[in-house]
C-alpha cells in the first residue's frame, strides 16, 4: 500500500567527462583484445597448416604415433580458431561503438537529448568493455598454452635425443615418439618446447618436435613409451642439409624425439622384454625409409 520512486540523477556537466573515460577504457580493452585475438588466430592457422601437412607426410610412411599427434594438433587448432572468431565478434562491437562515439561526442552534451544519447552510449561502452576484458582473460591462457612468449633461451641444451638413451649409434637420426601427453600441442622452436617442458616440473620428461617453415610443432610427454628412428633418412643427408639451409634451420632442430637429460642420466630407455624396467620404452622401431 506504498509507492516507491526509483531514479538515477546525473549532472549534465559531467556527461562529457564520463563519456571520455568510458571511451578511454573501451579503447584500451579493444587494443588488448585485438592483439591477443590476432595471436590466437595466427597460432591456430599455423598449427592447422603444419599438422595437416605433417600428418600426410608421416601417414605415408606408416608412423601412426606421429599421425595421432598431428590429429591432436588439428583438434587444438580448431579450438583456437573458434575462440578467435568468438572474440572477433566482441572486437567488431567495440569498433562499432567507437564509430558511434565519434558522432555522439560532437553533440551539445548540455542539451537533454544529446546527454541522454551520451548516457546510453556510456552504458553500452561499459558493457562492451566488460565483455572485451572477459574475452582477453579467456584468450591469454590459450596463448600461454599453445604459443608462449618471452621464454628463456638455451633450454634445449638440457635435452638429448631419446635414442641417446636407447642406442647412441642412432642418436643423430630423425626420430618421433609416442607416450602419455601432458599439456597442449605447441607452436614454437625446440628451445620453446624445452622451456615449457621445464615449466612442467615433475610432469614433463620429454617431447616430440617437428620443424615446419619458420616455426615448429611440439608435443610434451609425462611418460615416453615408444620411439621411431629413421635410418632411411641417413641416405638423404645431403638433401636434408640443403633443406635446412633453405629453411634457415639449425641441424639441431630436425625432427626429434627429445628426453630430459637429468631424468635419464646414467640410465637406459632401451625396451626391456622382462618388464622390470618401469621407465623403459615399450618399443623402439627402426624405419628404413624417410619421410618428406
Amino acid at each position: 500500500m506504498t509507492k516507491s520512486s526509483v531514479f538515477s540523477m546525473h549532472m549534465c556537466s559531467n556527461t562529457k567527462t564520463e563519456l571520455g573515460e568510458s571511451k578511454e577504457k573501451m579503447e584500451k580493452t579493444s587494443k588488448q583484445l585485438s592483439t591477443v585475438t590476432d595471436k590466437v588466430s595466427e597460432t591456430g592457422k599455423t598449427m592447422q597448416k603444419a599438422s595437416a601437412a605433417l600428418q600426410a607426410s608421416f601417414g605415408k610412411v606408416g608412423d601412426t604415433e606421429a599421425s595421432d599427434l598431428m590429429q591432436a594438433a588439428k583438434v587444438r587448432a580448431g579450438e583456437l580458431e573458434k575462440a578467435a572468431k568468438e572474440a572477433s565478434k566482441v572486437s567488431d562491437e567495440l569498433k562499432a561503438l567507437d564509430e558511434k562515439y565519434a558522432k555522439v561526442s560532437k553533440g551539445d552534451l548540455d542539451e537533454f537529448d544529446a546527454a541522454t544519447k551520451a548516457k546510453a552510449l556510456i552504458d553500452d561502452m561499459d558493457k562492451a568493455t566488460t565483455n572485451g576484458q572477459a574475452q582477453v582473460k579467456d584468450l591469454v591462457p590459450l596463448v600461454d598454452a599453445s604459443s608462449p612468449e618471452e621464454l628463456p633461451k638455451g633450454a634445449s641444451k638440457q635435452y638429448y635425443p631419446t635414442m641417446y638413451f636407447v642406442n647412441k649409434e642412432f642418436a643423430k637420426l630423425p626420430s618421433t615418439c609416442g607416450g602419455k601427453a601432458v599439456g597442449e600441442p605447441l607452436v614454437g622452436s625446440m628451445d620453446d618446447c624445452s622451456a615449457v617442458c621445464d615449466s612442467q616440473m615433475g610432469y614433463c620428461v620429454g617431447f616430440s618436435y617437428f620443424p615446419n617453415e619458420k616455426s615448429g610443432l611440439c608435443f610434451l610427454f609425462e611418460k615416453l613409451t615408444s620411439v621411431t628412428y629413421y635410418s632411411g633418412c641417413k641416405k638423404g643427408e645431403m638433401l636434408l642439409q640443403k633443406q635446412r639451409k633453405l629453411a634457415g634451420r639449425r641441424a639441431a632442430e630436425d625432427t626429434k624425439c627429445m628426453a630430459k637429460f637429468a631424468s635419464y642420466d646414467g640410465t637406459t630407455l632401451k625396451p626391456d622384454p622382462s618388464g622390470k624396467c618401469k621407465q623403459c620404452l615399450k618399443k623402439a622401431s627402426e624405419a628404413k625409409r624417410c619421410f618428406e
